[in-house]
Formats: C-alpha cells, sequence, structure tokens
C-alpha cells in the first residue's frame, strides 16, 4: 500500500497539469507539513495513536480551528482481529 502512495504522489506531482514553479510549491508544502509534524512531536503534542485493533487513529485535529481531519489512516489497519 505504502508503494501505491509514493506512485500516486509522484503521478500528482509529475502532472502535465502542473509546471516546475508549482511543483515546488507542492514539494515545499509537503516538506513543511512534514517538519511541523516532527517539531509538534519533538514538543510532545501527539495527535495519533493506535487503539485496541493496532489501528492509527486520530486523537486531535492537526488543524489550530478543530477542523476533522480529512485524511483517514484507518484504511492501513492491519487488525489482528480477523
Amino acid at each position: 500500500m505504502k508503494n501505491i502512495k509514493i506512485i500516486l504522489l509522484f503521478l500528482f506531482l509529475s502532472s502535465c497539469d502542473y509546471g516546475v514553479v508549482e511543483k515546488e510549491k507542492l514539494y515545499e508544502a509537503a516538506e513543511a507539513a512534514y517538519f511541523e509534524g516532527q517539531k509538534d512531536a519533538l514538543n510532545g503534542e501527539i495527535k495519533i495513536k493506535k487503539n485496541q485493533d493496532s489501528c492509527w487513529i486520530w486523537t486531535k485535529s492537526p488543524w489550530e480551528n478543530g477542523r476533522r481531519p480529512i485524511y483517514d489512516p484507518s484504511h492501513q489497519c492491519e487488525s489482528t482481529t480477523h
């Protein structure tokens, strides 16, 4: 599943609809998001956890306004209860 995400990200970033400037902005936004997430984690602000089924879930919104996250990490869940 991880390989599919990488392929989709590559296709999205290499789309003919985006020029070099837009691609650089997308990469910069992705890097900034990753950086901020790492900074939050190092400061003890953890917003995800594994539930009883070993599925990753949100425990807190990643947004300052508390908006519900769109990304659902549970599609990667490999529950041991099956």
